[in-house]
């Protein structure tokens, strides 16, 4: 990983923290900041460029996924599936030993080795959280901004 030494220039001295494969993913891809789910078995990746700042979009497949304990030893036997919604209805089924991240995102950024952020200091995310408080009617589980106060 590169760093930043006293005189301002990059190093490209290894990073024994950064480089842990098994806590920030096998795969290298640097700059990107989110991961959006797109049914039935795709996702929405946004990278920023370290160069302008632009952020750029592209989409990948994968296959949502689930293992099994394959008897009483440590064997697994894993499921792939073509859909999303194909998955959910396996997961819901019952079975001894099943595991699942039920997390799209969380499921395809395990698969692929890539983690959000990488190679990114501080200073180059850019961030806006909303928090819309509203009031809810008796007797509704959601609330409508026709019926109920913003």
């Amino acid at each position: 990983m590169k760093t930043d030494t006293p005189n301002g220039r990059k190093s490209l001295q290894p990073d024994p923290f950064t480089d842990n494969e098994l806590l920030f993913g096998f795969d290298q891809t640097p700059g990107i900041i989110a991961v959006e789910f797109s049914p039935p078995n795709s996702v929405q990746i946004y990278t920023r460029s370290p160069a302008d700042g632009r952020t750029f979009r592209h989409r990948e497949t994968f296959m949502p996924l689930l293992w099994e304990q394959n008897g009483t030893g440590p064997d697994m036997v894993v499921y792939y599936f073509g859909s999303w919604r194909r998955f959910l209805e396996a997961a819901r089924e019952p079975s001894r030993a099943q595991h699942a991240l039920h997390d799209p995102v969380q499921q395809y950024l395990t698969q692929s080795g890539r983690t959000l952020f990488k190679g990114m200091r501080f200073e180059d995310l850019r961030r806006m959280q909303i928090d819309i408080e509203t009031s809810l009617s008796a007797d509704y589980a959601f609330s409508n901004p026709e019926r109920d106060r913003f």
